[in-house]
């Protein structure tokens, strides 16, 4: 039990009428390749991607919280802009070099199994990791296209 929470890329497939010329949809397709994975021929909408995972680092949720989730903290799924992250990966790297304090811009909040409320160790290890997650998502090339989505559960 505690707060998780994840980073999901999705990518629409789905070919409509007005991505094609009406004719069918070819065999090499994203949408038909997906679909045959799995050994169907039903239409394939989206094809999801885990790209980060977090466990009970409470100051970056409250972070989506506050910027992405207009303060609603329901485990809902949200859509979050590559500038959104951009900026979250800016003030994680403010922190990382000691030019802002923790408390003032990613303080750690309480909650129902949320973790610790401590700026120690631990914190910056969380910030390390974000880093590397959000640099590394961030400067994919084969994400340019991809929309993302932040969702928690506790």
């Amino acid at each position: 039990m505690g707060l998780d929470m994840y980073l999901k890329g999705k990518k629409y497939v789905k070919y409509w009428e007005h991505n094609y010329d009406g004719g069918a949809i070819p065999e090499d397709s994203a949408a038909k390749q997906c679909a045959k994975a799995f050994g169907v021929e039903w239409p394939v909408k989206e094809v999801v991607f885990d790209l980060g995972y977090w466990r009970k680092v409470n100051s970056i949720h409250n972070w989506f919280v506050q910027n992405v989730q207009d303060g609603v903290d329901d485990c809902g799924e949200y859509y979050v802009s590559r500038d959104r992250l951009q900026s979250l990966l800016s003030l994680v790297e403010d922190v990382l070099e000691g030019n802002l304090k923790p408390e003032d811009v990613l303080p750690p909040v309480a909650g129902f199994f949320f973790g610790s409320t401590e700026v120690d160790n631990w914190y910056m290890e969380d910030m390390r990791n974000t880093k590397e997650m959000l640099t590394k998502v961030l400067n994919d090339p084969a994400l340019s296209q991809i929309y993302f989505f932040y969702q928690s559960s506790w």
